[in-house]
């Protein structure tokens, strides 16, 4: 492939031009193709039907490929690639069947790989309305990060965002400790609220906010709302730890029932 490049600028007797090293310019890419047979393995579930059958294959491809492509990344030390999952990839993806002996292509088609949309929109159609919404947003984070004390949702609510964001682009367990943090601050902003409800003094409440998550989950918060909140303590690392090997096992049927 072949790139130029030019910058022409204007001064006040003559017009320069400037040369570009072409080998900055360089864009490469690294194709892996992935193959697999028609088997069944020991540890896979029977398929019932074809698009199982597709689903299997299609998940051995992009397992092998995604360790291809972190081993690459941990070779090399090389942070512009990105992690392979199946919500990172297009909706749908074009399959070809070939035969065993010549390879020749016995047939093409599509299949959804996912549920993203195909052109998702910035903005709805109702743009002022939205519009008029940003704007008061932005008015009311400008008072938070001004005020002494701001408010204590907005990290909560930035970070289940980017867990979500993260999760689209294939990166599963920064989603999860995305997540895990998500959910931490918002029990955290949350026993804010409470104290600031009761008339707490400002400076009990900032002391409060260091406590360890452990002590917010036993005590301060069963004080605050009542009842125990035990199970959630007990079962919090268990379930991250569950959330995490599904996650980079790329298993989305286990993934999203523990995200919800």
């Amino acid at each position: 492939m072949r790139a130029r490049a030019t910058a022409r600028g204007r001064c006040s007797r003559s017009s320069r031009r400037t040369a570009v090293d072409r080998s900055a310019t360089k864009s490469t890419q690294t194709w892996a193709v992935a193959e697999t047979l028609d088997v069944k393995f020991d540890n896979e579930p029977d398929a019932r039907n074809e698009n199982e059958v597709l689903t299997r294959a299609f998940e051995r491809c992009l397992s092998a490929i995604s360790l291809l492509s972190e081993s690459s990344r941990l070779t090399t030390g090389e942070i512009w690639s990105s992690p392979l999952a199946r919500d990172s990839l297009d909706p749908e993806i074009k399959y070809a069947l070939l035969a065993p002996g010549s390879r020749a292509t016995l047939t093409e088609n599509y299949f959804r790989v996912n549920h993203r949309k195909i052109n998702p929109v910035a903005l709805p159609h109702n743009e002022q309305e939205v519009s008029a919404l940003i704007r008061h947003a932005v008015a009311r984070r400008l008072e938070s990060d001004a005020a002494a004390s701001p408010h204590p949702f907005i990290t909560a609510r930035s970070l289940a965002l980017e867990a979500e964001n993260q999760r689209l682009h294939g990166a599963s367990s920064a989603s999860i400790v995305s997540l895990q943090a998500s959910l931490e601050s918002l029990l955290r902003g949350l026993c804010t609220m409470l104290h600031r409800d009761l008339g707490t003094p400002v400076g009990v409440i900032t002391e409060k906010g260091g406590i360890p998550f452990e002590s917010l989950l036993k005590r301060e918060l069963p004080g605050l709302l009542g009842g125990a909140m035990e199970w959630l303590s007990v079962n919090r690392r268990r379930i991250r730890d569950q959330a995490l090997q599904a996650a980079q096992q790329d298993c989305a049927c286990r993934l999203c029932p523990i995200i919800s």
